[in-house]
């Protein structure tokens, strides 16, 4: 919880190493990759949904919002967790390809 950071921690927190070009790749994704990320969602959560965009994404994993074909429909975030933490542009590329296959 926020509340729960103390100035100390705070002050040696570091930005995530993704945040200077996630904003390209989840673009590109959405763009261009919209039914790659409705397969991860049904795969990895166990869910299916018939739409998928994702909305952020940083060094442990992303948030998506999807579209449901459960429980009558409608949207909801799902989080997808990477299998390890992602420091760079190119690490980033492996996770989503490798989580095609």
């Amino acid at each position: 919880m926020a509340g729960s950071v103390t100035p100390v921690d705070y002050k040696a927190a570091q930005p995530d190493p993704l945040a200077g070009f996630s904003g390209p790749v989840l673009k590109h994704m959405n763009d261009d990759h919209a039914d790659s990320t409705v397969a991860m969602i049904k795969h990895y959560a166990g869910v299916d949904c018939s739409e998928a965009q994702i909305v952020s994404l940083d060094r442990l994993g992303m948030t998506v919002k999807a579209k449901l074909d459960i429980f009558g429909g409608g949207y909801s975030k799902v989080r997808l967790s990477f299998p390890r933490e992602v420091k760079d542009r190119k690490a980033i590329k492996e996770v989503l390809v490798s989580a095609l296959m």
